[in-house]
């Protein structure tokens, strides 16, 4: 599998376009896989002006985030009939200094790994386990606020519980454990390190 996409944003204002330097992103993609596997690696750019509706992904606390550059990889493995091994790395870096609200300058680096296992009870019902941990070093200073340092660390651990109700529809309920050091985007201060558990439902329907 090959893919790769180019976007760009033109934001007009009363007819004059104040919108047009650095307001890129593209991206490309390579995967390979199997009946019981699959791996891909991707690289992309996201300029700091680069607005579009959806989503192109997450970084700690950062949805679509901008000013980043990097490449990532994915894969997963069937390590029997029920039980499914996954796990993600992506390794950014700021783009520009010029856009410090953006959180990210050329000295910025974010690393953000993930692995999950899924075992199927049954084709309905599943159970799931996951982790997530995004490292951030040498954030902007201007969004730090009261943080101790440059740096913050976000970590996740997840246990859930999968129910298909029919072909279209599906029930989630999790439970989260979060573990950050150092929240940059907290106000009116940051630094600190802050832990907790969250308990989740979510209904899924596709039409």
């Amino acid at each position: 599998m090959v893919s790769g996409g180019y976007s760009k944003t033109d934001l007009q204002q009363n007819g004059s376009n104040v919108n047009n330097t650095d307001n890129s992103a593209w991206y490309a993609k390579l995967g390979i896989g199997g009946n019981k596997w699959g791996l891909s690696g991707q690289y992309r750019e996201v300029q700091a002006n680069y607005l579009a509706p959806g989503d192109w992904g997450r970084l700690g606390v950062e949805r679509n985030p901008t000013n980043i550059e990097g490449f990532g990889v994915d894969g997963h493995l069937d390590l029997s009939s029920k039980l499914t091994l996954s796990a993600t790395g992506e390794f950014d870096k700021g783009v520009d200094d010029a856009f410090g609200a953006t959180g990210f300058n050329t000295s910025t680096k974010i690393n953000k790994y993930t692995v999950g296992l899924s075992y199927w009870l049954n084709p309905n019902l599943s159970l799931n386990i996951g982790y997530e941990d995004d490292k951030f070093t040498s954030l902007d200073p201007s969004v730090l606020l009261n943080a101790t340092s440059a740096d913050a660390d976000y970590a996740w651990t997840t246990i859930g519980i999968g129910y298909g109700l029919s072909d279209t529809t599906k029930l989630m309920i999790q439970y989260q454990l979060s573990d950050i050091t150092n929240e940059y985007q907290v106000t009116p201060g940051g630094g600190g390190r802050f832990t907790g558990g969250l308990l989740t439902t979510q209904l899924t329907i596709k039409f």
